[in-house]
């Protein structure tokens, strides 16, 4: 798996968030991130996820659209509309 970067779009693959849609928003060490979905994980509290229980999409967001909560739960939700269509 490729390291994933900040403000990437990925896919959790193992735990009570399995198949949710989530944004890395840091690096926890070599093999960790700190994910948020807007909802359950705010930017204040990020989820601890292991890089190899995540599937990794192309999308990434710019950081300056990750300003806030809201503003990650509409990026997720258009992000899901997209992969509906395709």
């Amino acid at each position: 798996m490729t390291s994933l970067r900040k403000g990437q779009i990925v896919r959790s693959l193992a735990g009570r968030d399995k198949g949710q849609i989530l944004v890395v928003v840091d690096r926890f060490d070599d093999s960790h991130v700190l994910v948020v979905d807007g909802k359950r994980r705010l930017l204040d509290k990020p989820k601890k996820k292991k890089e190899k229980h995540l599937q990794d999409y192309k999308t990434i967001i710019d950081e300056k659209e990750m300003v806030n909560d809201c503003r990650i739960r509409k990026i997720i939700q258009m992000f899901e509309k997209n992969e509906e269509v395709h």
